[in-house]
């Protein structure tokens, strides 16, 4: 098993900046300590990695981007899952991250200045 650790630090840093990767058909993001799901005894709390999804209520129209609600499924992968993740990322998705991810690091620049 390859281990490229620069893609791999790409990868953490913009899904912990709030980025979203696409693969295999899911959209993972990375959560910290999101409540996502809550009773009077107990919470559901999601920190690390989760697959986002759309929950629709009867009725919405599932084409439009603005409608349903964000959900989110705790993704427990483990490394060697994940090393095989970002080998096998498509050299778009990848660059996609990489852009999007300078965008996110000029923009958190900007604010220090």
């Amino acid at each position: 098993m390859r281990l490229d650790f620069d893609r791999m630090y790409f990868i953490l840093s913009y899904l912990q900046r709030g980025g979203e990767v696409y693969y295999k058909g899911r959209t993972l993001v990375w959560l910290d300590n999101k409540v996502v799901r809550e009773t009077e005894k107990e919470q559901w709390v999601i920190d690390g990695l989760a697959i986002k999804g759309k929950s629709y209520k009867s009725g919405e129209d599932c084409l439009d981007p603005d409608a349903g609600t964000d959900c989110y499924m705790g993704n427990d992968m483990p490394f060697s899952k994940f090393v095989e993740f970002v080998n096998n990322m498509s050299p778009i998705e990848f660059n996609r991250i990489l852009n999007d991810l300078s965008k996110m690091i000029k923009k958190e620049e900007e604010k220090i200045k």
